[in-house]
Order: structure tokens, then sequence, then C-alpha cells
């Protein structure tokens, strides 16, 4: 019976011919047909048939007398030492923990002893007539002489001995670390290489180009840079030519994300140790520009434990957001606040059970809050889903919100009042209308407000239930960086969600009022550009 290996895959009509033998072309697979050898011109000497391929492997297997070679290879002989000397050393090493925590319970219970030799001085009768000789000794010496203070004096000594000791030990976990990260290493490398060997590459540096986030005019604007991998691990982060980071590659280090943040490329370093299998491990610190402004401790899992400093998304000089509260096994549990310039600003709680859902009330701040854009929301949580009502916050003013089901789906409901996604100062910009079962329906509204004025309707359309939310008919919209100095609209028609026909751009120049929108208006009021 003849195989489906048999049969070349790119003309699965053709029997396979012969071994493609030249450096491998991507567009020439390596078992080639009569088919691949006339359309690639393939040279006739470039080619081996099956039996001469098999004929080579086996006299080139005999030349290099690979069976012998590799059985008494030396590299066998030492990775089977080594098997057993760590066998030994696991063995040392546990006898060793086991003697040195039994003398710290020794010390430990040593300690109690005299001080409680002392504490009854304070809560036991005194009475001589009925102390043993060796308790009226103590006695005396405690009246006599100053026993009680070499007594403090010797717990000083040993607590500093005990505390010089650990430092020994954990210098040599340290070297253990480094130990297995070093190995670990080593494995990696040696599992690489033999695809590496087989294909006959080099491992070279790597660019590719990255889109990111670069501070504009005091606010984050989307960029371009590149992110360099280097033969030796290194990441150079560059835009344009200008170099803006290097992040050294260090032993035992996982593959961690690229920063995207052009800002965080130059100023914020993460200080702290690696264990086992790259994980982050025992208190790390997050720096910006120089300075300590958040961070926590790591488990040997790798989880974040306990008290932590988390830096918000994109955080920067304008964004120097901080969110406090507690891990356990790398979930959030209990309260946690936000914190603004050292402020708490918002926040709420984690349930208690590690499954890192939010519950009851919250305070948010938007994903892109900063001095520009001081946008909030409010209101309630069961299980880690908004429910009920919610209401968006600029600054201190409510400007909109609506209903979340109380089913706990996350689905809006009712009426609804929105803001476009850079909502600041001087580009304030809703849209009201109705949703049904989380999807947009019927008419809505496009608004406005200008400097201390109240919102105006700009434009606006409908959304049509019966094709689940799709815009129908005449539309008035306003491009994406619609604001004060830039009021462009748009004006045109959408079949089934598309736009169709003619559309026509109108620039309000100077400020804007409040007015009807129509055709006629639109033309009166308006110059097409």
């Amino acid at each position: 019976m003849i195989s489906d290996y048999e049969y070349c895959q790119e003309h699965p009509n053709s029997k396979i011919g012969g071994i493609y033998m030249v450096k491998h072309r991507s567009n020439i697979q390596r078992k080639v047909c009569m088919e691949c050898i006339l359309t690639h011109k393939i040279p006739s000497e470039q080619i081996l048939s099956k039996q001469d391929f098999i004929k080579k492997i086996q006299e080139k297997s005999t030349l290099l007398n690979i069976k012998n070679q590799l059985e008494q290879s030396q590299s066998k002989l030492i990775l089977k030492k080594a098997l057993q000397q760590f066998d030994y050393i696991q063995e040392e090493l546990t006898l060793i923990l086991i003697n040195i925590k039994n003398s710290i319970k020794n010390i430990s219970e040593y300690q109690v002893a005299g001080d409680d030799q002392f504490l009854k001085l304070i809560f036991q009768n005194l009475d001589p007539a009925e102390r043993s000789q060796s308790e009226l000794d103590f006695l005396v010496h405690f009246i006599e002489g100053n026993v009680f203070e070499k007594w403090i004096q010797k717990k000083q000594q040993v607590s500093s001995q005990l505390q010089k000791a650990q430092e020994v030990f954990e210098r040599h976990v340290q070297n253990g670390y480094k130990t297995t990260q070093l190995i670990d290493e080593i494995q990696n490398n040696f599992q690489s290489n033999i695809f590496i060997l087989s294909s006959n590459e080099k491992i070279e540096d790597k660019t590719i180009d990255m889109e990111g986030l670069e501070k504009v005019n005091n606010k984050l604007v989307k960029t371009t840079f590149q992110l360099t991998t280097q033969k030796n691990g290194d990441k150079v982060y560059k835009k344009n030519t200008q170099i803006l980071r290097i992040e050294k590659k260090t032993l035992g280090q996982k593959n961690e994300e690229a920063l995207l943040n052009l800002e965080q490329m130059k100023y914020l370093e993460f200080k702290g140790s690696y264990g086992i299998k790259g994980y982050k491990i025992k208190q790390w610190n997050y720096f910006w520009k120089g300075q300590n402004v958040g961070g926590g401790n790591f488990n040997l899992k790798g989880q974040k434990e306990g008290k932590w400093f988390d830096l918000c998304s994109n955080y920067w000089d304008k964004r120097n957001i901080i969110e406090q509260g507690c891990y356990e096994s790398d979930k959030r549990i209990g309260d946690w606040s936000i914190n603004w310039n050292n402020q708490r600003i918002g926040g709420g709680s984690y349930d208690k059970q590690g499954e890192g859902n939010k519950i009851g009330n919250w305070i948010e701040l938007s994903e892109d809050y900063s001095e520009n854009f001081l946008v909030m929301y409010h209101g309630e949580y069961v299980n880690g889903k908004k429910i009920g009502r919610w209401d968006i916050y600029y600054q201190k003013d409510r400007i909109g919100g609506g209903l979340y089901d109380e089913t706990g789906n996350g689905l809006k409901l009712g009426n609804w009042v929105e803001i476009m996604d850079n909502f600041k100062l001087n580009s304030q910009v809703i849209f009201s209308g109705e949703y049904k079962n989380g999807i947009k329906i019927g008419k809505w509204d496009i608004e406005y407000k200008q400097e201390n004025k109240s919102f105006f309707k700009i434009g606006g359309g409908s959304f049509d239930e019966a094709s689940n939310g799709l815009k129908q008919g005449n539309w008035v919209e306003i491009t994406d960086n619609f604001d004060n100095y830039s009021q462009l609209t748009q004006f045109g028609e959408y079949k089934n969600g598309k736009k169709v026909g003619r559309w026509d751009i109108y620039f309000e120049k100077g400020k804007m009022q409040e007015f009807n929108i129509t055709v006629q208006n639109l033309s009166q009021r308006w110059r097409i550009i």
C-alpha cells in the first residue's frame, strides 16, 4: 500500500521523484516530483533519488562512526555523574536544612525558658521559704549582680549572630537560584541549537516595527518605534535613530511584554530577583525617574502576595495613578484604593474568596484618566459584573450614565448618555439614546458643550432594531478629532450600517451656536470644505 507521504504535497497526483539537496528555498519543498522539477527548473545535480539519498546517509554514518562516538561520548558520562552528584547534594541539603531548623527551634525554646525565669519575679509568690535552693541562688544573683542585664545582652548577641547567619544563608539561596537559572539556560540553548544546526541558520538581531504612545504637547498620542532583540537576548528600543532604552537580558529572566509607552521606555525601571522557571520572586520595586513609586512581593511561584502598589496602565507624569491593596495568590482581595497625586480618588472592593471579582460600590477611572481627561464612573458590581445605575462624571459634574441589567450579563438597558472617546475640556461631546439588550436602537443624538454653556444638539441619526442595531438613514456625525478648534461634521446616508451615496463635510469656524439639524440649516450655517 502506497502512503500519502510518497505523493507530492504541491502536486497530489504525482509521486515523489527525489530529494532537493541544496540550501532550502522557501518556494521549493524537499520532496519533489517531476512537475516540481520542471516548474522550478531544478538542475538534476541538485536532486538525489530516494535510493541514493538513503545510500548517502548510510555512507556518512559509517564514515563518522556515529554509534561508537555517541556511546563513548564524554558528555554522556558527565551528565550521568552530574545527576548522581545532585542526588547526593539534595540529600546533604535536606540534612543541613533540618539541622538548621531544629537549632533555631532550640534557640527559641531556650529564650522562652530564660524569659520565664524573670517573668516569675513579677507574677509568682516570692516567699523564700517556698523556693528551692537553685531558685534562691538565682534570686540572690538577681539582687546582688546584673544577671538580667547580661541576659538581655546575650539575647541581643544571639539575635545579631542569627541575622548574620540568615544573610549568609540568603546568599547561598541566591547562588542556588543562579545555578538553577544557568542550567536552565544551558538546557534551552542546547534544545534550540539542535534546530539551528540542522537548518544551518545563524542567530541574528531581529528588528520589528511596533505601535505605541509618545508625549506630544503634554499628552500621549499614537506613534511607531522599533524594537530590536539582539543575539545575546538584549532588547533595544528605538524611535528613528534615537535609542530610548536598552534592556539587558538577566539570567533566568522570562520573556516579558514589551513596553509600548515611550515615556516608560525612558523613565521606568523594575528591580527585583528571579527564581526558578523565570518567576519573579520576593520584593520587586518600580522606579520612575529614580524615585520608588510602586511594587510589592512575589511568592516562589511568581504570584503577587500581600500588600502591593500597582502602577496604572500607561503610567507617566500626567497619569501618575497608583492602585493600592492586597493580593492572595495573584488575585486581588478586599479594599483597593485608586490614588492620584498621593490622594484617594476612587476604588472599591474585591471578593475575599480569591476569585478577583469586583463587588459592591466602585468609583473607577477612565482608561485615559489624566489632567486633560478627568472622567470617572460610579456604580455597583455583583460578582464582577456591572449592575443597576452607573453614572459618568467629568471633574465633579455628572454628565451621563444609564442602567445595566440586574442579571449580571453586563448589558446596557434603556436611556443612556455616553461620552466620546477623547472627551475633555475643549472637546465635550456626548451621545444620548436608547439601548435594548445591549444594542443601540432608535434615534440617537450627538450633543456638544462649549465653555460654560449647556449641551446642545449638533448631530445624530437612527439605529435599526430589526437589523440588530445597524445605522440606517440620514446621519450627521462628528470627526474623531472634533474639538473647539476643529468643529468638523459629516452629513450623509447609511444603509445596513454602511455609508452610501454622497457625503458632505462641514466646518464651523468660530463658536458654534445651537440650531436644528436640517439640510437647509447646514447649507446656510456651514460651509463645505
